[in-house]
């Protein structure tokens, strides 16, 4: 089925934890932490939109500055993962956990009330889209209550959560830094549990997701917030990796963790 630009969430309770990783030349490793994405978490059950970005963000991330046309670096990156050792991945999984609040808040049940348009310019909210959504990736989701799980966007949504990257059916590598604006970004590709392999890029500086790319599409977030002692950036900008282009403009207005399915749902 093919994905609908209407059809994307958009969110990001950055997942930690360890995984199964693979390293050039070594066999997988499998270590301890990985989690039931299935359980249910309680906590705060108040909707959260405090916002701990920079005064003035626009919430739309800058192009990447190795490419004049915004393309990113498609053109130089190679899709050869890195030969790593898996302590190194083991390591960058650690801290990509810690700078989001650690293994106990990650989010796995939670609702999403969202803005979003699609176009190359960023619309005004009285002209965007509004939507309510609940979401237990990779399995479930819910779409102004209505069920949406056939979609692929969903893989979407558990690969910006990171749970793949502590689901022991993954396989985990390195992939060489890009940049992004001006600062070095590292990369993690995960496999097997998504496909095509998807890659995420995080900032060298204080280990928080900057990038997303999947398929034919580049994903850039900003505009962190913090809900119920999970930090997650609530702004996405979707680019065309074939021509650098935006195409499609997303906003997390609140966020709030479930601790049980609401009612009028069913899996």
């Amino acid at each position: 089925m093919r994905r609908h630009k209407t059809d994307l969430v958009f969110l990001l309770p950055l997942l930690g934890g360890l995984t199964t990783i693979h390293g050039s030349g070594c066999s997988a490793v499998s270590t301890n932490g990985a989690q039931d994405l299935g359980q249910h978490v309680g906590g705060d059950p108040a909707f959260s939109s405090n916002d701990d970005g920079a005064a003035g963000d626009t919430g739309v991330p800058a192009p990447d500055a190795r490419r004049p046309d915004g393309a990113s670096d498609i053109a130089v990156r190679t899709d050869v993962a890195m030969g790593m050792d898996t302590s190194v991945v083991s390591a960058s999984i650690a801290r990509i956990v810690a700078a989001v609040g650690g293994t106990d808040k990650l989010l796995k049940l939670f609702r999403i009330k969202e803005l979003m348009n699609a176009g190359t310019q960023l619309a005004l909210p009285a002209s965007a889209q509004r939507r309510d959504s609940v979401l237990e990736p990779p399995g479930y989701w819910w779409v102004n209550a209505k069920d949406r799980t056939d979609e692929p966007a969903k893989f979407d949504v558990w690969a910006w959560t990171l749970a793949p990257l502590v689901d022991p059916r993954s396989k985990v590598e390195m992939v060489p830094d890009v940049i992004e604006g001006t600062r070095a970004a590292f990369g993690l590709r995960i496999s097997k549990t998504i496909e095509p392999p998807l890659e995420l890029y995080f900032d060298r500086a204080d280990n928080r997701l900057v990038r997303f790319d999947w398929r034919d599409d580049i994903y850039r977030v900003s505009a962190w917030k913090e809900h119920d002692g999970v930090r997650y950036p609530s702004k996405t900008v979707m680019y065309r990796k074939a021509t650098g282009a935006p195409w499609f403009f997303h906003e997390i207005l609140e966020l709030q963790r479930l601790a049980a399915l609401p009612a009028g749902l069913s899996r």
